[in-house]
C-alpha cells in the first residue's frame, strides 16, 4: 500500500479533511486536464484516505512554493491547439448555443478557420469525384483531439451545420435538456460522439452503441444512406469500431506516432471494410487527410515568446516558429513531449517488429512498405529548405506570370498536370503540339480565362483526386507513381532515418542449440543475436507467417448465428498465437512476456491459448486483469470460439457445451479467477478486498501471487495515466509484489503476460516501465526517465544511437512478441496518408503592429502630425525662398535695364559723331557685357526648380495625410474584425 507524504500535504497547505475535499475537487485529474501530476493527487487522496494531514507543528515549516511553469506552459500549449482550430468562437459561431447562426458562421469561418474551410471542401470534392467515379458516396470519419471550450469536435459540427449536414442527435424539448436520436435526413445526415457537455447534456453508454449501430449498419449504412459522416473528439479514441469508412479527417497533428495509430485505428478493424468493394491486388484503401496550420514568413518573424520561461528547449531570438514551417513545431515548444520523447516513440513503432523475438517468423506480414505520406509539392520543397514563402502560393496557380522550361513559383504545375485538365475539361486535343507543350498551356491558359479557372480549381483540389486515382490503378507502386505525373502530389519518406546494425541480424540455425524438447523456450536469458539463432533453430514453419497475397478474406460470415456443432467453434491457432503458447510456459527463464499484437490479431485468444496450453496444466491460478467493458470478450474466447486448449480437447472427445453462461464458467477450473479490473488488481494486492484473503489461503503470505499468470490486457493504461482515478491502479503496489515474488518464489513466482496494440501512449517511457514489471534483477532494468535514458542510449541529435540501439536490444531480447496486421489488406484496410497544409490567417503586415499592440494609433498619428508639421514649414519656406527670388529677379532685371540705358547714353556722348559708329556701338557692347557680369555676380535660385520642389512637397503632404486616415480607418476597421486573424488570437487569448 503507499504510504502518505505528510509533508507534501504541507508544501499544498492541507491542514484539515476539508482543505483536502476542496484541493481535490479542485485538481481531480478528470476535471483539470492533467494540470496536476497524478502522483501528487494521488498522495493526497490517500492521505485523505488515512485521514492524515498537515500537522499544527509542521505548519511552521518553511513552505515551498509551487513552481507554476507546467501549468503555464499546459495553458499555452491548449490555447495555441485552439486557436489553431478556430481564432476565437463567439457564441454566434457555437453550435450548441441559442445564439449560432449559420448566416454568420457561413460568412466568418474561412478566415477563422482556414483548416475547417479546407476540410470542408475537401469533402465537398471526394463526394463529387465519387459521384463521377462510382456513382455512390461514401462514409466519412472526422477526429479531432481537441476538448477545451468547443474548439474541436463543436466547431466541425458548427461547419457540417453551416454547409447543410443535418445530424440525427438533437435534443429533446421540454424539461432536462437530453440528446436522443432522431430519423435521418438521408446520406446528408451526420453523427458525433463527444466526451464534453454538449447541449447541456452528456453522452449515455446507452445513446454512444445507439450512434454507433446505426453507423455501422450493415447493409443499410455501408454507403452512408442513413448516417454518412461521424465525428469524435479524444475521449473516444479508444474502444470505438467504425465499419465500412473510406475516408478519414484528422482536423489537428498528432502529437505523438502513438496517437495517430490510435486514431486510425478506429477505421481499421479487422475486416471492418468489408461493405465496400476490395479493389485486386490493392486492399481496401483508406484515405487519411491530416490537417495542418502553416505560418507564412512574415508572421513567423513576428511571433516572439513572451515568456521563454515556459518553453520546453531555448529557440534563437524566442521565434519558436523561426525554423519550422508548421505551427505544430511552435506547438511542441509548450508541449510535455521533447524532441527526444517524440523521436524515440517514432524509432519504437520503426523498430517494434526488429526488436521482438518473433520476428523472423512474421516478418513476411511486416515487410511491406509503409503507407505513403503525400505532401503537397509544395510543402515537400519547404521542408527540403526550398522557398519559405512559396506556402503563400500553395494555392493558386498564376495563369499570366511565368512559365518557365520547368514549374515555377508562379505556375507550379507541372506540364502533365496542365495536359490533363485540358484535356478533361474537352479543350481541343489536335491543338496540342508534339514539341514546347508547356508553353502551348501556358499561353493557352493565360489568354483563356475558362482555362485559367479550371487550372486553379483543379490545383487547389487536388488531393481529392487521390481516391479516383488509386481506383483505377491495379496495383500500390502504379497509383503512387499516377499520383506524382497526374496530381503532382510527391511521396515523402524518411530517408535520411539512421540504420541500425540490428535491422541486418538474421540469425541462423545452430544445432548446439536445438532444444530436445522441441519447440520450446531457452534455459536460460540469452541475447538479441544468440535469440535469432535460437529462435530460427526451434521454430520451424508452424510457426511462420506465410508472405502476404492479396485476396479478399472478408467473405459473408455464416447466418444463423454460432455453428450448431461445437467442434467447429474450435479456433485453429495463427503462427504467432502457436509460438507463444510454445515460447512463455513455466519453464520459461524470462518472468513475463509483452503481446505487442495491433486490433484484430487474437490477443485475447493468445492469451487463453499461453494459460491453457502448461500454465493451467501445471497448477498455475490464471487471473486475468482487463477493463470492465471487455470481460465478455474473454467468455466469447473460451466457448463461442474456442482458445482455451482444455475446453477444445475435451470438445474433441464428444463435450457438447451448454448455452447457459453460469453452466459453461463451471466448466472451467478452479485456477480460474473471475476477471478483474485494473483497480481491483490494486485493491487486492493493498489487501483490501476478498480475492487477497483467498490468495493467501492458496499460496500462502509470503506470496499470495506464487504460481499465479497474470494476464493483463490494455496494458498501455497502466501507466498511460488515461484512465479515471475511481479505475487507475496504484502501480508502486503492483511493482513492489512483483518484486517480492520474483524474490521470495524463484521459478514458482508470478509470470506476467502482458498485451496491448500500443505500448505507450503518453511517453515511450511506458514501454520500458512495462517491461521491467518482467525483469526480476533491479540492476538489468531500463531506465524509465528519459534523461538518464538520453545519456546512455541516444545521440546528440536526439536518436538512439547505433550503440544505444543494442544495447536496448539485448535487454529487451525474449521479452516482445510483435504482431502487426495493419499492413495486411486481406483484412485490413490499407492507410494512404494525405498530408494538407492549410496557411495561417494572419493580419495585413501595415495593421499587424498596431492589432499586436506594439504601436497605438494615437502615438502613429502624432508622428504624422510631426511630419506633416515638418512639411508644413518646408513649404512654407520653399513658397518664402520663391518669393525672394522671384523679387530678386525683379530687382535685377530693373537694375540691368537702367545700366543697359545709362551706358547706350555715356557711350552715345562720349562717340556723337557718324565716323565714331563703330567705337560708339563697341561701347555700348562693352558696358551692357560689363551690366550683365555684375548682374549675374550674384547666383540667381532656379525657380523652376523651386517650384518643382514646392509641388512635390505639396503632393507628399496630401499623400501622407490621406494615407494616415486610410490607415487609421484600416486599423481601426482591423481592430473591430481582429477576432479572424489567427496570429492576432495567439497574442490576444494566448497571452504570446
Amino acid at each position: 500500500m503507499s504510504k502518505c507524504n505528510q509533508q507534501k500535504l504541507c508544501d499544498l497547505g492541507i491542514y484539515t479533511r476539508e482543505d483536502a475535499k476542496k484541493w481535490m475537487l479542485k485538481n481531480h485529474p478528470d476535471k483539470s486536464g492533467g494540470k496536476v501530476d497524478g502522483a501528487i493527487f494521488g498522495n493526497v487522496s490517500q492521505c485523505n484516505k488515512d485521514r492524515i494531514y498537515c500537522s499544527a507543528k509542521q505548519k511552521t515549516a518553511k513552505k515551498v512554493p509551487y513552481d507554476n511553469t507546467a501549468d503555464l506552459r499546459n495553458e499555452m500549449f491548449t490555447c495555441m491547439r485552439q486557436t489553431e482550430n478556430f481564432s476565437k468562437l463567439r457564441p454566434e459561431f457555437r453550435v450548441d448555443k441559442v445564439a449560432f447562426n449559420v448566416k454568420d458562421f457561413n460568412e466568418a469561418y474561412i478566415e477563422h478557420s482556414p483548416k475547417l474551410a479546407q476540410l470542408l471542401s475537401i469533402i465537398k470534392d471526394l463526394d463529387e469525384n465519387d459521384m463521377k467515379t462510382h456513382g455512390k458516396l461514401f462514409k466519412h470519419f472526422i477526429y479531432s483531439d481537441v476538448k477545451e471550450q468547443g474548439y474541436g469536435v463543436k466547431v466541425i459540427l458548427a461547419g457540417l451545420e453551416a454547409h447543410g449536414h443535418k445530424s440525427i442527435i438533437k435534443v429533446k424539448s421540454g424539461g432536462e435538456p437530453t440528446l436522443s436520436l432522431v430519423a435521418s435526413h438521408g446520406n446528408n445526415s451526420y453523427a458525433y460522439l463527444i466526451s464534453t457537455t454538449i447541449f447541456q447534456d452528456t453522452f449515455t453508454s446507452k445513446l454512444k452503441k445507439q450512434v454507433l449501430a446505426r453507423f455501422n449498419a450493415r447493409p443499410t449504412n455501408v454507403h452512408g444512406d442513413d448516417v454518412r459522416i461521424i465525428v469524435l473528439d479524444s475521449g473516444f479514441k479508444e474502444g470505438i469500431d467504425l465499419f465500412d469508412v473510406k475516408y478519414v479527417h484528422i482536423f489537428e497533428p498528432s502529437m505523438t506516432i502513438a496517437d495517430l495509430k490510435q486514431t486510425i485505428g478506429r477505421a481499421t478493424r479487422t475486416c471492418g471494410q468489408r461493405g465496400l468493394n476490395f479493389q485486386p491486388n490493392v486492399g481496401w484503401p483508406l484515405y487519411v487527410y491530416n490537417y495542418f496550420i502553416v505560418v507564412p514568413d512574415h508572421t513567423k518573424e513576428a511571433l516572439v515568446a513572451r515568456e521563454p520561461k515556459l518553453l520546453n528547449a531555448p529557440v534563437a531570438d524566442n521565434k519558436v516558429f523561426k525554423e519550422g514551417t508548421k505551427f505544430k513545431d511552435g506547438i511542441m515548444y509548450y508541449s510535455k513531449f521533447d524532441k527526444a520523447l517524440v523521436n524515440l516513440s517514432t524509432q519504437l513503432f520503426e523498430l517494434g517488429p526488429v526488436l521482438s523475438v518473433d520476428y523472423e517468423l512474421t516478418k513476411n506480414i511486416h515487410g511491406t512498405e509503409e503507407p505513403t505520406y503525400m505532401y503537397d509539392s509544395e510543402v515537400a520543397a519547404i521542408q527540403m529548405g526550398g522557398i519559405g514563402d512559396r506556402f503563400n502560393r500553395v494555392a493558386v496557380v498564376k495563369c499570366e506570370g511565368k512559365c518557365g522550361k520547368k514549374s515555377t513559383l508562379d505556375i507550379p504545375a507541372s506540364v502533365e498536370f496542365l495536359r490533363r485538365v485540358y484535356l478533361e475539361h474537352g479543350h481541343k486535343r489536335e491543338s496540342i503540339p508534339k514539341k514546347e507543350s508547356r508553353a502551348f498551356f501556358c499561353k493557352y491558359m493565360a489568354e483563356n480565362p475558362e482555362f485559367c479557372s479550371q487550372v486553379n480549381r483543379a490545383w487547389a483540389t487536388r488531393t481529392a483526386a487521390v481516391p479516383r486515382v488509386v481506383s483505377k490503378a491495379k496495383t500500390p507502386k502504379q497509383a503512387e507513381d499516377e499520383i506524382v505525373a497526374s496530381l503532382d502530389l510527391v511521396p515523402i519518406r524518411d530517408e535520411d532515418e539512421p540504420v541500425y546494425d540490428i535491422v541486418a541480424v538474421k540469425g541462423h540455425v545452430d544445432e548446439g542449440m536445438k532444444s530436445k524438447d522441441g519447440p520450446a523456450p531457452p534455459k536460460r536469458r540469452i541475447g538479441f543475436e544468440k535469440m535469432r539463432d535460437y529462435i530460427r533453430t526451434n521454430f520451424g514453419s508452424k510457426f511462420k507467417w506465410s508472405p502476404i497475397e492479396v485476396v479478399n478474406k472478408c467473405g459473408e460470415p455464416p447466418k444463423g448465428g454460432a455453428p450448431s456443432k461445437d467442434l467447429s467453434k474450435i479456433i485453429t491457432f495463427n503462427p504467432t498465437q502457436n509460438f507463444v503458447s510454445h515460447y512463455f510456459t513455466p519453464e520459461s527463464p524470462y518472468k513475463g512476456m509483452l503481446l505487442w499484437h495491433s486490433v484484430g490479431t487474437g490477443k485475447t485468444c493468445t492469451a487463453i491459448a499461453t494459460a491453457t496450453s502448461s500454465f493451467e496444466r501445471e497448477g498455475y491460478t490464471i487471473l486475468w486483469v482487463t477493463r470492465t467493458t471487455l470481460k465478455s470478450d474473454i467468455w466469447k474466447n473460451m466457448f463461442d470460439q474456442i482458445c482455451h486448449t482444455i475446453i477444445a480437447d475435451r470438445v474433441r472427445k464428444g463435450l457438447e457445451l451448454p448455452d447457459d453462461d453460469s453452466a459453461r464458467k463451471r466448466l472451467l477450473s478452479k485456477n480460474w479467477i473471475q476477471p478483474m479490473s485494473y483497480k481491483q488488481f490494486s485493491n487486492l494486492l493493498s489487501g483490501e478486498n476478498k480475492m487477497y484473503e483467498d490468495l493467501k489461503k492458496l499460496n500462502g503470505a509470503e506470496d499470495v501471487v506464487r504460481k499465479t499468470l497474470i494476464i493483463i490486457d490494455e496494458a498501455h493504461k497502466l501507466y498511460g495515466g488515461d484512465l479515471k482515478v475511481a479505475e487507475r491502479p496504484d502501480m508502486e503496489v503492483m511493482e513492489k509484489f512483483l518484486e517480492n515474488s520474483y524474490k521470495k518464489s524463484g521459478k514458482d513466482s508470478a509470470r506476467l503476460l502482458i498485451m496491448t496494440a500500443t505500448p505507450f501512449t503518453n511517453s515511450p517511457m511506458e514501454l520500458f516501465k512495462l517491461i521491467n514489471l518482467c525483469i526480476e534483477d533491479k540492476q538489468e532494468k531500463i531506465p524509465d526517465d528519459i534523461k538518464i535514458f538520453k545519456q546512455i542510449y541516444m545521440d546528440e541529435d536526439d536518436l538512439l544511437s547505433k550503440s544505444g540501439s543494442k544495447k536496448l536490444a539485448n535487454q529487451l531480447s525474449g521479452y516482445i512478441s510483435y504482431l502487426n496486421r495493419e499492413k495486411d489488406p486481406t483484412q485490413f484496410a490499407q492507410p494512404i496518408m494525405i498530408d494538407v497544409p492549410v496557411v495561417m490567417s494572419a493580419a495585413p503586415e501595415d495593421v499587424r503592429p498596431f492589432l499586436y499592440k506594439e504601436k497605438k494609433v494615437k502615438d502613429m498619428r502624432a508622428e504624422t502630425k510631426e511630419i506633416l508639421s515638418e512639411y508644413k514649414d518646408r513649404i512654407a519656406g520653399l513658397r518664402a525662398t520663391i518669393k525672394n527670388a522671384k523679387s530678386k529677379t525683379k530687382g535685377r532685371n530693373k537694375t540691368l535695364r537702367v545700366s543697359k540705358k545709362n551706358a547706350k547714353d555715356d557711350c552715345k556722348n562720349k562717340y556723337p559723331g557718324r565716323k565714331e559708329k563703330a567705337l560708339r556701338d563697341k561701347c555700348v557692347e562693352e558696358a551692357i557685357a560689363a551690366a550683365e557680369a555684375e548682374a549675374n555676380a550674384e547666383p540667381e535660385e532656379d525657380i523652376d526648380k523651386l517650384e518643382a520642389e514646392l509641388s512635390a512637397a505639396i503632393s507628399e503632404k496630401g499623400t501622407i495625410a490621406d494615407d494616415s486616415k486610410k490607415l487609421t480607418k484600416k486599423i481601426r476597421d482591423a481592430i473591430k474584425v481582429r477576432t479572424k486573424y489567427q496570429d492576432v488570437m495567439l497574442r490576444e487569448r494566448c497571452e504570446y
